[in-house]
């Protein structure tokens, strides 16, 4: 059995149990559901490194910096690391954050009267989210521009936000 401790906690990688503790008291980042959502299995890259069986686990904590990146083979921490990363998820401070936004996501629709007015349709996912007023300034090359890609972005994610907490209060 194989286990390669590539990051754990800040400058020199602290032993596993140190990882469990972390578990234990702090909340995982959902931003890290986009990179494999902590546990990796069945990676043929990482298989073909490391061998058949090898998990990888990786991530890090919303409310404390712990960084970890582990690969092993040994089923007993396998199965261990899983089940405390799945009871971290179901803590309700996992769940009140907002998933993961991914901006391949996100359509922007501009809807342009004229060359001073318009608005755009948001759309994330396929679900609309609302149309909105666009304002537009007069740029310094002397053309009029609406908000920027990351404005709508922005407003996207705090939609999302919203609605996610309140599908939440909802189920409460």
């Amino acid at each position: 059995m194989t286990t390669i401790i590539r990051s754990n906690g800040g400058g020199l990688a602290q032993p596993i149990e140190a990882l469990f503790e972390a578990l234990e008291v702090y909340t995982l980042h959902r931003l890290f559901e986009a990179y494999g959502d902590f546990v990796t299995r069945g990676d043929a890259g990482i298989e073909g490194r490391y061998g058949k069986g090898t998990v990888s686990f990786f991530g890090n904590f919303v409310d404390y910096s712990h960084v970890f990146n582990i690969v092993t083979d040994d089923a007993e921490l396998i199965e261990r690391l899983s089940a405390a990363i799945e009871r971290n998820k179901e803590k309700a401070s996992y769940i009140e954050q907002a998933p993961y936004f991914d901006r391949r996501k996100l359509e922007v629709q501009v809807h342009q009267f004229s060359v001073t007015q318009g608005e755009v349709s948001l759309f994330y996912d396929g679900q609309f989210l609302g149309r909105y007023g666009d304002k537009y300034t007069i740029s310094a090359g002397g053309q009029w521009r609406g908000h920027p890609l990351r404005y709508w972005e922005d407003a996207a994610k705090k939609i999302l936000r919203e609605r996610h907490l309140a599908s939440l209060q909802r189920a409460a």
